[in-house]
C-alpha cells in the first residue's frame, strides 16, 4: 500500500511533468517555486512512516523557494494531475537516484521557462501588428470610402447653369428665393467621352461668400422624351430617404452629396439643385461640379484617434501583461505613465474649451445674455463692491415680483424692458449666485497681474488639470490603501473610466461660465479625498498637515458650489478606525489631528458666509433663489408626483440614435418641470457608472478591504445629490457632475472588490507582478472584457455627443467648420 508521503512525492512529478511536456506556456507558473514548498511543509509535518528515507530529502535539501500565495494552499492531491492522459511514468521516488532525477527536473524546468518567455517576447508585436493593419483599413479604405466611390465615375462635360424663376439674382452669387417651389438651378450636362448621357454619381454644390449654411435637394433628368427626374431622397423602393440633402457653406468639407443607387442605374442629360427655404430667403451659389471626386485626404488627428483607440485595445486586451502588474506608486515607469495621462487630459479639456469658448453681451429674444458673469464679479471685487456692474431696468426695479418669469416675459413684450437671463436680482443689484471660490482663486489675480480679464476657457483648464491630476491620484490611492494587490490594468480602467464619467467634457463641450464651479468643485473634492486618505498611517494615527490640507480642499466646496459639500460626509467611512478604534481623531489623545481637520472648515466658512451677508444679509443664502430664470425659484414647490419622471430622466433615459451623422440624437425629455436639451440619463452617457448600481453585490468584499462604508455611502450621497437638484432645478446634463463622481468612485471600489475577489490576498505586494491564477479565472476575465467595454462605450458616447446637434451649445452652429470636416469623414456610408 502506498503510503502518504509517497503518493505526495508521486502526484508532484505527474505534475510537473504535465506542466513541461503539455503546457509549455504556462511552465513559470507550474515550476518548484510555486509547488513544491506546499508538499516540503505537507512532508515534514506528517508523521514518521515506514517509508524509505529518500522520500524526506525535500524536507532535509530544503532548497530555497519563495513564498506561495494563498490561493495556491490546495492540498496536491486536489489538483486533477491524475485525471490528465498521456503521462509518462516518473521514476521511482524512493530510488537512490532520485536526486538526479530532482535535478534534471529543476534543469528542465529552467529551460522551459526561458523557452516560454521567448515565446511569448516573439508573439507581442503580433496584436500591434494587427492593430496597426485595422488602422490602416480604417483610415484608407472607411475614412476615405468617399474618395474610393467618386475617384472613376466618367467624366462629364456641363453647360450654363440655369436660374428659374423661382429666384431673384442679388449679384455675387447671391439669390434670393421668390417662389420656394420654383426655387432651382440646373446644369445640363453630358459625357466627356461621346457627348450623350452620363452616369452620375456624386455633386459638389460650391459657393464662396457665406459660412451660413442652406439646404438644397439635388435630382438628375434621364434622357428622351419621357424622361423624368430622378430625387436624391427617392431610394429603390416603397421607402425613401427625406434627409438625403445637402447642407452645404462656403466650407469645402460641406459641399458634396453622393446621388448613390435609386430605383435603377439612371444616366443622366441634366443636374438640378432645388433650394429648400421660405420666400424670402437668401441663398450663395457659385457653380456646381457633377460627379466630383472627393479628395483622398490622411487627416493626421483622426489617425491619431485611431491610434490612441488601437493602442487602448491592445494595452487592455484581456491577455495583456498589465493585469498581472500590480499597482506599484514607486515605478518610475507607471509614475510616468500617469503623468503623461494627465498631461493629455488636460491638453485635450482645455484645446476643446479654448475652442467652444464664446462672449455674448447682448438681447437673445426677451432676454440678455452675459457669459462673463466670473470676469464680471472679479472686477466688482477688485473695484471694492459684490454687486455687478450691470444697468437694471427701472421697469424690473418697480416689478413687484421681479423673479415671475411671466411677469417680466410680458414687460419685455409690451414695453420693451430688458434683463440678464441667469443672474440673481436683489435689491436693485444684479449678483452672481454661482461660488466665489473661483474668483478668488483665479480671476482677481489674473486681473490684477495682467491687467486683463481671464478667459474662460483658461480658468476651465487650470480645473481640468487638477482634476486629471488629483482624481488619477486618488484612483491609485484607492488601490493600494484598500486593494494592496490591485491589478494595474484594472486601476487603469478605473482612472479613464473616472476621467470620462465625472461629465468633465460636458463641461468643455460648452465653455461658459456654468462649468467652472462645478468643474473647481470636482478638482477640490478629489484633492481632498486624496489628501484624507493619504493622511491615514498604518499604525491608526493621521499626518496632522495632511489631513489639514485636505479639510481646506473640502472647506472650498462652501464658496464653490454647496451641492458638493455632501462629499464631507465621506470623512467619516473614510477615517472611522481613527475616530471609533484607535481614537485619534475627536478625542483628547487626538486634540492636535482633530484641530487640524476642523481648523480648515472655519478658515473657509466665515469669509464665505460673511459675503453671502454682505449680499442678501442672510449668512447661508447664496443667491440662487433670487435667480433671473424661467420660474420663480423664491416659491417654486415642485410637484411629488413628478419626481418618478424627473428622476428616470435624470438617471436612465436611454440615449437615442440614428443611421447619420453624429449618430446620437437628442432624446425626448418632456416633463412638466425645468428641464434642458438631452442627450440621455446619467447611466445612459456613461454607462461605466453602472458598476455602481452593484455595489451591494460585492459587499461582503468591501466589508473584507474596509471600503464598504465608503462606497455605500458615496452611492446614497449620490441619490440624494441627484434628488435634490431634480426637485429645485429640474433636470439638464450640466448637473450630471454634482453627482457623478459620487457614482464614479462607488463603480470603482465596486471594479475593485471584484477583481480582489479572484486575487490573493495574502500575497507579498513588494513583488511586481501577480500570479498567473489572480488574473486567469473566468470571472477576472469577465471582469476585464465587462469593463472595457465599459470604457469603450462611455468614450464613443462622450465623442459623438459632443456633436449632437441640438443641445446648448451645439457644435453645428458654433464651430460648424469642425462640424462639417467630420461630418464628412462619413460621407461614404450613403446611399
Amino acid at each position: 500500500m502506498i503510503s502518504k508521503k509517497e503518493s505526495l512525492i508521486h502526484n508532484y512529478y505527474l505534475y510537473r511533468a504535465y506542466c513541461l511536456r503539455h503546457r509549455p506556456s504556462v511552465a513559470p507558473y507550474c515550476n518548484n517555486q510555486d509547488r513544491l514548498p506546499l508538499i516540503q511543509q505537507v512532508l515534514c509535518a506528517a508523521p514518521s512512516t515506514p517509508t524509505n528515507d529518500a522520500s524526506i530529502n525535500h524536507c532535509k535539501q530544503g532548497e530555497s523557494v519563495g513564498a506561495i500565495s494563498s490561493s495556491s494552499e490546495i492540498p496536491v492531491t486536489a489538483q486533477p494531475l491524475h485525471s490528465e492522459t498521456n503521462f509518462t511514468a516518473p521514476p521511482d521516488p524512493t530510488s537512490s537516484a532520485q536526486p538526479h532525477h530532482k535535478k534534471h527536473d529543476y534543469d528542465n524546468s529552467n529551460t522551459a521557462e526561458k523557452a516560454a518567455c521567448r515565446s511569448r517576447q516573439k508573439k507581442a508585436w503580433l496584436p500591434w501588428v494587427l492593430a496597426l493593419i485595422v488602422v490602416a483599413f480604417v483610415e484608407i479604405g472607411f475614412f476615405n470610402l468617399g474618395y474610393w466611390r467618386t475617384h472613376q465615375l466618367p467624366a462629364v462635360t456641363q453647360g450654363t447653369p440655369e436660374v428659374s424663376a423661382g429666384l431673384r439674382s442679388l449679384g455675387n452669387d447671391e439669390y434670393e428665393i421668390v417662389k420656394p417651389a420654383e426655387a432651382t438651378i440646373t446644369v445640363p450636362i453630358a459625357s466627356a467621352s461621346n457627348g450623350g448621357p452620363v452616369y452620375v454619381g456624386s455633386v459638389r454644390v460650391m459657393e464662396d461668400t457665406s459660412s451660413t449654411p442652406q439646404q438644397v435637394a439635388f435630382a438628375i433628368k434621364t434622357p428622351g422624351k419621357d424622361g423624368r427626374w430622378v430625387d436624391a431622397r427617392e431610394s429603390d423602393g416603397a421607402w425613401e430617404a427625406p434627409r438625403h440633402t445637402l447642407w452645404y457653406s462656403n466650407l469645402p468639407s460641406s459641399q458634396t452629396l453622393l446621388f448613390g443607387a435609386k430605383r435603377s442605374v439612371y444616366e443622366a442629360v441634366s443636374a438640378r439643385i432645388t433650394f429648400l427655404g421660405e420666400k424670402g430667403l437668401k441663398v450663395a451659389f457659385s457653380g456646381m461640379q457633377v460627379n466630383a471626386t472627393i479628395p483622398f485626404s490622411i487627416n493626421p488627428i483622426r489617425l491619431c484617434m485611431e491610434l490612441t483607440a488601437a493602442a487602448f485595445f491592445v494595452i487592455f486586451r484581456p491577455s495583456s501583461r498589465m493585469y498581472r502588474m500590480r499597482v506599484n506608486t514607486k515605478s518610475v515607469r507607471q509614475n510616468v505613465a500617469l503623468a503623461i495621462y494627465v498631461l493629455a487630459c488636460t491638453a485635450i479639456l482645455t484645446y476643446i474649451a479654448r475652442l467652444t469658448n464664446t462672449h455674448v453681451f447682448g438681447s437673445v429674444g426677451n432676454f440678455w445674455m452675459d457669459t462673463e458673469q466670473y470676469q464680471r464679479l472679479g472686477d466688482a471685487l477688485i473695484r471694492g463692491h459684490t454687486w455687478l456692474d450691470l444697468p437694471v431696468d427701472p421697469q424690473l426695479a418697480n416689478m413687484s415680483n421681479p423673479y415671475s418669469f411671466y411677469d417680466r416675459t410680458e414687460l419685455v413684450q409690451q414695453h420693451g424692458m430688458q434683463y440678464f437671463w441667469d443672474h440673481a436680482y436683489y435689491d436693485g443689484h444684479y449678483y452672481c449666485y454661482f461660488g466665489v471660490v473661483p474668483v478668488a482663486l483665479l480671476f482677481v489675480p489674473f486681473q490684477l497681474l495682467t491687467g486683463e480679464w481671464m478667459p474662460t476657457w483658461l480658468a476651465l483648464g487650470v480645473f481640468f488639470a487638477l482634476a486629471s491630476l488629483f482624481g488619477t491620484l486618488l484612483v491609485r490611492t484607492l488601490a493600494r490603501k484598500y486593494f494592496p494587490n490591485m491589478s494595474l490594468g484594472i486601476m487603469w480602467l478605473s482612472i479613464i473610466g473616472l476621467g470620462l464619467g465625472t461629465n468633465l467634457f460636458a463641461y468643455a463641450r460648452r465653455s461658459d461660465f456654468y462649468g467652472i464651479p462645478i468643474t473647481a468643485a470636482i478638482a477640490f473634492v478629489f484633492a481632498g479625498l486624496w489628501l484624507w486618505l493619504k493622511s491615514k498611517r498604518e499604525n491608526g494615527t493621521v499626518s496632522i498637515p495632511l489631513v489639514a490640507a485636505g479639510s481646506f480642499c473640502m472647506a472650498l466646496l462652501l464658496g464653490t458650489r454647496p451641492q458638493f459639500l455632501a462629499a464631507w460626509v465621506l470623512a467619516f467611512p473614510i477615517f472611522w478606525d481613527e475616530i471609533f478604534h484607535h481614537r485619534t481623531l475627536f478625542s483628547r489623545k487626538g486634540l492636535g489631528a482633530t484641530i487640524g481637520a476642523i481648523v480648515p472648515f472655519a478658515v473657509i466658512a466665515v469669509p464665505t458666509l460673511a459675503y453671502n451677508y454682505a449680499r442678501f444679509h442672510s449668512l447661508l443664502n447664496f443667491g440662487q433663489s433670487y435667480n433671473l430664470t424661467g420660474y420663480d425659484m423664491t416659491a417654486r414647490h415642485a410637484s411629488p408626483y413628478l419626481m418618478p419622471k424627473v428622476l428616470f430622466n435624470a438617471l436612465f433615459q436611454p440615449i437615442s440614435t440614428h443611421s447619420e451623422f453624429p449618430f446620437i440624437t437628442m432624446v425626448d425629455t418632456y416633463v412638466e418641470a425645468p428641464n434642458e436639451p438631452s442627450m440621455g440619463g446619467y447611466f445612459a452617457v456613461a454607462p461605466i457608472a453602472i458598476f455602481a448600481l452593484f455595489v451591494w453585490i460585492v459587499r461582503r468584499r468591501l466589508a473584507v478591504h474596509k471600503a464598504w462604508g465608503i462606497a455605500v455611502t458615496a452611492v446614497a450621497l449620490a441619490c440624494i445629490v441627484v434628488f435634490v437638484d431634480s426637485y429645485i432645478c429640474g433636470t439638464t446634463m450640466r448637473y450630471y457632475g454634482d453627482s457623478g463622481y459620487l457614482f464614479m468612485l462607488a463603480a470603482i471600489l465596486t471594479i475593485f472588490a471584484y477583481a480582489a475577489g479572484d486575487s490573493p490576498r495574502g500575497t507579498d505586494s513588494d513583488q511586481e507582478m501577480l500570479p498567473i491564477d489572480a488574473v486567469s479565472s473566468i470571472g477576472m476575465r469577465t471582469l476585464i472584457v465587462v469593463a472595457e467595454i465599459a470604457v469603450s462605450l462611455t468614450a464613443i458616447i462622450t465623442v459623438l455627443g459632443m456633436f449632437t446637434q441640438g443641445l446648448l451649445g451645439s457644435w453645428d452652429s458654433q464651430i460648424p467648420d469642425l462640424f462639417n470636416e467630420v461630418k464628412s469623414w462619413f460621407i461614404g456610408l450613403t446611399a
